[in-house]
């Protein structure tokens, strides 16, 4: 059966869930869920980025995390897997930079963060 709104919500919808995940693991310092979520490559720079807050006595506090504005910039299948990069950020509300946010799903359907660029 179809989604309703059809296919192109769904995945942005998918792409919204795995960023508040990856946002609220993160928050949490929940190094097994970021792993589960993410990619190796990705993973590999998150507990460095996590080590920077600590020395600076920071901490990532996030709150209801929504994906107000993305648009896809770029998709591909590479392989055995597919890529879709989209670009978050908001019109409405300016700001200095955007980031892309590259997910990678497999053959199980399952998509995962696989990479993050500030622009």
């Amino acid at each position: 059966m179809r989604h309703p709104a059809g296919p192109r919500h769904a995945t942005r919808h998918a792409f919204e869930r795995l960023l508040v995940e990856v946002q609220d693991a993160f928050g949490r310092e929940d190094y097994a869920r970021l792993r589960g979520l993410t990619m190796p490559e990705i993973m590999s720079h998150l507990p460095e980025a996590l080590g920077q807050n600590a020395t600076k006595g920071l901490r990532n506090d996030v709150a209801a995390t929504r994906l107000l504005d993305a648009e896809v910039a770029e998709a591909r299948r590479e392989a055995a897997a597919d890529y879709a990069t989209i670009v978050r950020g908001s019109a409405a509300t300016p700001a200095e930079t955007a980031e892309l946010c590259t997910f990678v799903r497999d053959h199980s359907g399952i998509w995962n963060l696989s990479a993050i660029e500030e622009g």
